[in-house]
């Protein structure tokens, strides 16, 4: 069961998202205008800080995604339990007691799905296995309603991550930018897309800077 949304979508986004043009620096009012260009795009899509991000939400959103499958494998334990098996599942840093209580709920689930099984196919049934099987079908039916809930919120949760790394690392990126345009003395910067004969090319410099700058 996959999250709807593009964990790679961000990236995109952010290139595309640059400003065509901006000045370099206020140290350098009143000096002679000297113009450089940059490819914005490339500077964000190849720095190392975005691939390490970008990789960073991939595992996020795959790590969800294993939640929900076994939350939709598992439907007939009780969904407090699930519940806590998503929140130490998704938790950063988990300690070695959320490493066993995840453990003893995976456990847990496997035994109620084997024993489920064992009840629908048993010809005849006592009294504390019907309640047994009743308890089991509740379970389906509350897990069934709560999964699309989960599914929506796991999705939201990375577009809002996503859009705000979008945002962080497009202020980065121009940072970048700036501080090597001021060291090499431009006063303006373009996009390469205006002026893409420029033989002043300040993305390579750029890229350095970022990936200096973002360690």
């Amino acid at each position: 069961m996959n999250i709807r949304s593009n964990n790679a979508g961000w990236v995109v986004a952010g290139a595309m998202a640059v400003g065509f043009a901006f000045m370099a620096g206020s140290g350098f009012q009143g000096a002679t205008t000297k113009i450089g260009t940059v490819n914005m795009g490339k500077v964000f899509n190849e720095s190392d800080y975005v691939k390490r991000q970008d990789a960073a939400l991939k595992s996020s959103g795959a790590a969800r995604s294993a939640v929900l499958q076994f939350i939709n494998s598992y439907k007939m334990h009780p969904n407090a339990e699930l519940l806590k098996f998503r929140d130490l599942s998704i938790k950063e840093n988990q300690s070695e007691g959320d490493r066993a209580e995840i453990e003893r709920i995976r456990t847990a689930a496997i035994a109620s799905d084997t024993t489920y099984r064992s009840l629908q196919t048993k010809a005849s049934l006592s009294p504390a296995e019907k309640t047994q099987l009743t308890a089991f079908q509740k379970n389906v039916q509350d897990n069934e309603q709560f999964l699309p809930t989960a599914q929506e919120a796991f999705g939201q949760e990375l577009q809002q991550r996503q859009e705000k790394l979008r945002l962080d690392t497009l202020d980065k990126v121009k940072a970048a930018v700036s501080e090597t345009a001021q060291k090499q003395g431009f006063t303006v910067v373009l996009t390469d897309e205006v002026a893409p004969y420029s033989a002043n090319d300040l993305t390579p410099e750029a890229l350095k800077t970022m990936n200096a700058k973002n360690k």
